[in-house]
């Protein structure tokens, strides 16, 4: 099949958006709207950087041989799979993913076992091992670097005043979270990436197609 995708590949945040909401998933990738940012995925990204960069300093951060990992293989032919694992090392083929994130009002945690379980990202990475390297180790790892809102204060004239405003800030808790990914898990997901991109196709024809009679 002659593939035809709004970008060159697709990666497992396009993948899973496809899945979740195809109206914002034309709206990102068709339209080239911007994706929606909010202060918690735009600290994470902060976080991931200086974790990249060697910057960040927790005893109880992972850290394995190649932050920002980049794999860029093809599936079939004329699909290719982008990914950019957290931390990677091609030895062994482990993969590390980090998560940011806070407890909810009501107190419930952002992960946890079940959670790490129910997530796809972490078996999209061990396709993309074993599309690179030939071969995936089947035990992953998530670690959750638990955030804060915290008030923004600021001294002034001996009294501490509050400027009206939260930010989050780290609380120094890590989390570690061990994932075991079976074959048949990948075979799946292969499966289903490979649907997803012939919808996408025959999708992005239809709408290439409105545009142009308008």
């Amino acid at each position: 099949m002659k593939y035809d995708l709004p970008r060159p590949h697709l990666s497992n945040s396009s993948y899973t958006l496809w899945r979740s909401s195809k109206e914002q998933f034309r709206k990102r990738y068709y339209e080239n709207q911007e994706g929606f940012q909010t202060k918690e995925t735009n600290f994470g990204k902060k976080i991931a950087k200086m974790l990249e960069n060697g910057e960040f300093v927790n005893d109880k951060i992972i850290i394995y041989p190649n932050p920002e990992y980049r794999i860029y293989e093809e599936l079939e032919p004329g699909l290719m799979l982008l990914g950019y694992l957290d931390s990677f090392d091609p030895e062994t083929c482990s993969i590390l993913e980090y998560k940011t994130g806070r407890l909810s009002n009501k107190g419930k945690v952002p992960w946890d076992n079940l959670k790490v379980r129910k997530q796809k990202q972490l078996v999209f990475y061990s396709l993309l091992s074993q599309l690179k390297h030939n071969k995936v180790n089947p035990k992953t790892t998530l670690q959750w670097i638990e955030t804060e809102l915290k008030d923004d204060t600021r001294e002034f004239d001996g009294h501490i005043l509050t400027a009206g405003k939260s930010k989050l800030s780290l609380t120094g808790k890590v989390e570690t979270f061990e994932r075991e990914i079976a074959q048949w898990e990948i075979d799946n997901l292969k499966e289903d990436i490979l649907l997803a991109a012939k919808e996408i196709t025959e999708d992005y024809k239809i709408w290439k197609n409105q545009q142009k009679n308008n």
